[in-house]
């Protein structure tokens, strides 16, 4: 799906309301979007949100943000792994818990 495109479920049917709603140029990493009439004018008004620039993840197309999702270690449950760019070296970006595991196991070694 493209970061342009508002999918709308109208009667269990999934509809790309796009036209409808964004009139703007909307490249980013969207999160949120909530959509009610809030000026009561009978339409629906959209409020959208995204990461923006002040973020550290940064992307290009010679260097993406990459999502890399499979059960690497085989227990039934998908293993995401986010990779993004510092300059010009990829670096992946573990979950907290994966740098609490390693603390652990480096404690037990001392």
């Amino acid at each position: 799906m493209d970061a342009r495109e508002s999918i709308v479920n109208h009667d269990g049917r999934l509809i790309d309301a796009s036209s409808q709603y964004i009139h703007f140029p909307s490249t980013g990493w969207w999160n949120t979007m909530l959509a009610e009439d809030m000026d009561d004018d009978g339409d629906m008004d959209l409020v959208i949100g995204n990461t923006g620039v002040n973020t550290q993840f940064k992307s290009s197309v010679a260097q993406p943000l990459t999502l890399y999702y499979k059960d690497f270690d085989n227990n039934g449950t998908l293993d995401p792994i986010l990779c993004y760019y510092i300059k010009d070296t990829a670096y992946r970006l573990l979950p907290e818990t994966t740098w609490w595991l390693r603390y652990l196991r480096s404690r037990r070694n001392f």
